[in-house]
């Protein structure tokens, strides 16, 4: 299932990020199925520790081979 392959997909990034990026605060990630075009977009909102709280957008799109 698509689904339950983006919400794997979403913990892994989370738990990487949270165990080796400790130079950002995680706000929010989403990850879409894009059934068309087999692929995840993905898109990471983070703040950077010790500048002004403005959150950064990090957008990226997975494709799955087949």
């Amino acid at each position: 299932n698509r689904n339950v392959a983006a919400n794997e997909l979403l913990q892994q990034i989370e738990e990487v990020l949270e165990s080796y990026e400790s130079r950002i605060i995680l706000q929010e990630i989403n990850v879409d199925v894009d059934d068309n075009l087999n692929t995840f977009d993905i898109d990471i909102e983070y703040l950077i520790v010790g500048l002004p709280p403005e959150v950064q957008n990090l957008s990226f799109i997975l494709v799955r081979e087949s």
